[in-house]
């Protein structure tokens, strides 16, 4: 099994977050793994985005997103890495080499880029990473996409009691994220699902904001 170091950009957005951790539990193949210094940032990140949350949530976003990945490393040296001028990345690559990582997936590609050569892992975006999941387990992707769809119905009710805007599309949402691939590719799976090959893909929902408000904040079926 491949072990895929998760940066904190992707963790701290709620489409990608979700995805890669949902398709890290139904894909065999692989792996996700962070390190805690990564769920810090995140943590961070999130509670100065929500300010006014309570601490219970932000507690609970944290116990979630941890109990959703395999490992989370710990102990992991320190220090520069050639070729790497900003050294907050720094960490990330010292905790992803000792934990063996095959891939680091990061939405900030240009920072580790420079690098890349003397990585001993490959650099993938969550697009990629997505895209790579999709050809090598079609169907992790098929049955994580039926529980969204499951998860986002249930919470579009719950958006319209509480008078707020529906959510977007799951393809929708992705682009938004940018992974601007693998929403073409769960359009499709949409259709295949729906059984109908040509015709406009199912409403599925997902959440509007790749940064969301702090009832969101969590990965939503894991």
């Amino acid at each position: 099994m491949d072990l895929i170091f998760v940066d904190a950009n992707v963790l701290f957005s709620r489409t990608l977050r979700d995805w890669t951790l949902m398709l890290g539990q139904e894909c065999n193949r692989f792996a996700v793994i962070s390190s805690r210094d990564c769920l810090v940032e995140v943590i961070a990140n999130i509670r100065e985005r929500n300010p006014a949350a309570e601490g219970g949530m932000i507690s609970h976003i944290h116990d979630l997103i941890e109990h959703s990945l395999h490992d989370l490393i710990t102990k992991y040296p320190g220090g520069p890495i050639n070729g790497m001028p900003d050294e907050k990345d720094w960490h990330v690559v010292h905790a992803a080499t000792e934990a063996g990582a095959k891939i680091l997936v990061t939405s900030n590609m240009k920072d580790f880029a420079p690098a890349a050569d003397l990585l001993p892992f490959d650099l993938y975006s969550p697009d990629e990473l997505f895209d790579l999941v999709w050809k090598n387990d079609p169907r992790a992707v098929e049955d994580v996409t039926i529980k969204q769809l499951r998860y986002w119905k249930g919470e579009a009710k719950r958006y319209e009691t509480e008078g707020r805007p529906a959510p977007k599309g799951l393809a929708q949402a992705l682009h938004g994220a940018g992974a601007t691939g693998f929403a073409d590719i769960i359009t499709q799976t949409l259709r295949k699902l729906s059984g109908e090959k040509d015709s406009p893909a199912p409403c599925a929902m997902a959440d509007p904001n790749s940064d969301p408000d702090p009832a969101e904040a969590v990965p939503s079926t894991v």
